[in-house]
C-alpha cells in the first residue's frame, strides 16, 4: 500500500471489501486483489500507484474476501453496480480493470457485466473449475470451498467491446492456466520466459510496472513491446499455440487409450 495516496474504505458487504481513490482525470481503474499472502480475513488492496496512475486517476480497489473467483452468488452484479455508480459520480469516461492471479481472473470477467474499455490480467486463471483445470492443484484450500461454479471458463465470457491483455509466465506449473487461454482478435497474450506466477514481481524488478499497464490501457502496442523487450517476452499469435483441452477431457481420453 502507498502511504502518500489517499485511499479510503468505500463499501463493505458480506464477501466484499471496497476502497476508493478520487483522482482528477476522467479515468477509472478497477483493481482486484488476489487471494492474499497471509490468509487475512480481508486481502489488502494491490497496485495502488499503478491503478491510480501515481494519484491522478480514480480507482476502486476490490477484494473478494471469500476467494470465490466471482462465483459467490450475486457478487459480480454487486461489484458492477458499485463500479457504475462510482464512475457516474466521478465522471469517468474511460474504465480499465487490473489484477493478479485471482484478481486478474476477476478483471477479465467484469467486462461481461459492465462497460470496461481494457482489462489487464497478470497470471490470471482461465478457470478454477475442476473439470477445466483439475490438473492445476494450486489454491485448493479456497477452490474446494466453492460449492457452485457460475463461471466455468473466462474465455466463455469475453465481450467484443473490451480489449483484453493477459500476461503469463512460461513454466510447467503455469501451463494448466496459460495454455488454456485462446488468442483472439481482442485478446493479447504475452508470455514471460523463466517466470512462474510472479509476473508483477518481474515488472517491479524492471521498474516499469505503471508504464506497462498504462501502455496497455492506452492501446500503445508499440510502446508496450518496447517496454517489455528487455524481458524477452513473446506475443502469442492466433492459432500459434494449440489450446490445451479441459482436464476432464484429457483424463477421459487417457482412460480410453488405456482401455483400448
Amino acid at each position: 500500500m502507498s502511504a502518500r495516496l489517499d485511499i479510503r474504505p468505500y463499501a463493505a458487504e458480506p464477501g466484499l471489501m471496497v476502497w476508493a481513490h478520487w483522482g482528477t482525470s476522467d479515468r477509472l481503474t478497477v483493481c482486484f486483489s488476489g487471494i492474499g499472502a497471509n490468509d487475512d480475513a480481508v486481502q489488502p488492496y494491490e497496485f495502488a500507484d499503478t491503478a491510480t496512475n501515481a494519484g491522478s486517476d480514480h480507482a476502486l480497489f476490490i477484494s473478494d474476501t471469500t476467494r470465490s473467483w466471482f462465483n459467490l452468488p450475486g457478487l459480480i452484479e454487486q461489484v458492477a453496480g458499485i463500479v457504475e455508480r462510482f464512475a457516474a459520480a466521478v465522471g469517468a469516461r474511460i474504465v480499465g480493470t487490473l489484477g493478479h492471479s485471482m484478481g486478474g481472473h476477476m478483471a477479465m470477467l467484469l467486462p461481461a457485466f459492465t462497460r470496461v474499455d481494457t482489462a489487464v490480467g497478470f497470471s490470471p486463471q482461465v478457470s478454477v473449475h475442476p473439470d477445466v483445470v483439475g490438473d492445476d492443484t494450486r489454491w485448493m484450500q479456497y477452490r474446494d470451498k466453492i460449492t457452485s461454479f457460475r463461471f466455468r471458463n473466462v474465455m466463455d465470457h469475453l465481450v467484443p467491446e473490451t480489449r483484453y491483455i493477459a500476461m503469463h509466465g512460461h513454466h510447467p506449473r503455469e501451463s494448466y492456466q496459460c495454455d488454456r487461454f485462446e488468442v483472439r482478435e481482442n485478446m493479447t497474450h504475452i508470455i514471460f520466459p523463466k517466470v512462474t506466477h510472479e509476473v508483477p514481481q518481474k515488472l517491479r524488478e524492471q521498474g516499469n510496472m505503471r508504464q506497462v499497464v498504462w501502455a496497455c490501457f492506452n492501446g500503445r502496442n508499440r510502446r508496450l513491446r518496447e517496454l517489455l523487450a528487455p524481458l524477452n517476452v513473446s506475443f502469442r499469435q492466433p492459432g500459434e499455440t494449440p489450446v490445451m483441452p479441459p482436464s476432464a477431457l484429457i483424463a477421459a481420453e487417457g482412460a480410453s487409450q488405456r482401455l483400448s
